[in-house]
C-alpha cells in the first residue's frame, strides 16, 4: 500500500486535532446566545435570528452579517437590547459593540470596527459639546443664536482682557 494515501477519516483527525474543543464550546455559546436573544425581539425575533448569523468578534465588536439590508436596520435599531442580552449571556467576551454587513459582500471586521469607532467617537465629541453648553447655561452664559458667534458675556470678557494686556504693554 502506498504511504501518501490517507484515509478521509485520517484526513479529518488530522484537521481537527490542532482545534482545542474549547473554541468550539465558546462558538457555540455565542451561537445560541445571538439566536436566544434576538428571538426575544418582538413579533419579528425569530425571522431576525433566521436571517443572520454572527461572522466575527475581535476587539469587542461583533460582526453581523444579514441576507437583506431591512434585518440589518432592524438589528441596528434593537442595538442596545441586544448587547445587554449578549453581554449578560456571555459575559466573558466583553462585547462592546456591533457591527452589520450584507450578505454576499465581503466587508471584513477592520473596516466595520473603523466605522463603528468614528460613529462613536463622533457621538461622544456631540455629546461632550451638549454637555459643555448645559454647563456654560448653568454657570450663567447664554448659547449665541448665531453660528461661530460668541456669547456676549465671553465677548466681554475677551474685550476686557484685550484692554488689559494693552494697557500693561504700555506701561
Amino acid at each position: 500500500m502506498n504511504d501518501d494515501v490517507v484515509s478521509a477519516k485520517e484526513m479529518i483527525n488530522r484537521a481537527f486535532s490542532n482545534i482545542e474543543s474549547s473554541a468550539f464550546d465558546k462558538n457555540s455559546k455565542i451561537t445560541n446566545a445571538w439566536k436566544n436573544t434576538v428571538s426575544k425581539l418582538s413579533m419579528e425575533g425569530e425571522k431576525l435570528a433566521a436571517h443572520s448569523r454572527i461572522i466575527d468578534l475581535k476587539n469587542g465588536v461583533l460582526l453581523i452579517e444579514a441576507d437583506h439590508p431591512g434585518w440589518i436596520q432592524m438589528l441596528q435599531m434593537q442595538k442596545k437590547f441586544i448587547l445587554k442580552g449578549l453581554n449578560f449571556t456571555v459575559k466573558e467576551l466583553d462585547i462592546k459593540t456591533l457591527a452589520f454587513r450584507l450578505k454576499g459582500t465581503d466587508a471584513k471586521l477592520a473596516a466595520a470596527v473603523q466605522e463603528e469607532i468614528e460613529v462613536q467617537e463622533s457621538e461622544e465629541f456631540h455629546d461632550n459639546i451638549r454637555k459643555a453648553e448645559n454647563q456654560l447655561e448653568r454657570m450663567g452664559y447664554k448659547a449665541s443664536k448665531k453660528k461661530g458667534e460668541l456669547p456676549k458675556e465671553l465677548t466681554d470678557i475677551f474685550e476686557s482682557l484685550k484692554n488689559d494686556m494693552l494697557t500693561n504693554k504700555q506701561n
